[in-house]
């Protein structure tokens, strides 16, 4: 892959190139999905669009927002983004079986209700 490209960038890419067939994807959803504060947010996707990855485009209901695409770089970069991510996953839940998964996501929801 790209050797600047952070790990948190690359999971980014990944989630804009999988949700974003669905849907606008805005900053606040990234905050959602990755559970990071906003300036935290903000600051990663400077980087990104300083690195030619995303642009941010004003959508017409309300020019306060802007829609976040991934330019044709993060695209072609996503085929080794989505490959590296699936054999991460593959490796982490080796001997691991799915009632064992499930257990596992159920205690950490647990966790971050406490957290709340």
């Amino acid at each position: 892959m790209d050797n600047n490209l952070t790990v948190s960038q690359a999971y980014v890419i990944d989630f804009i190139c999988m949700e974003g067939k669905e849907k606008d994807i805005f900053q606040k959803d990234l905050e959602k999905e990755f559970d990071l504060k906003r300036s935290s947010v903000s600051l990663m996707l400077n980087n990104m669009e300083k690195s030619g990855l995303i642009q941010r485009v004003p959508v017409a209901e309300d020019a306060r927002l802007k829609k976040i695409i991934l330019t044709e770089k993060a695209i072609m970069l996503n085929k080794s983004i989505s490959n590296a991510i699936n054999s991460i996953e593959n490796k982490l839940s080796e001997n691991i079986t799915l009632e064992e998964i499930n257990v596992f996501y159920k205690v950490l929801d647990k966790i971050r209700n406490n957290l709340e």
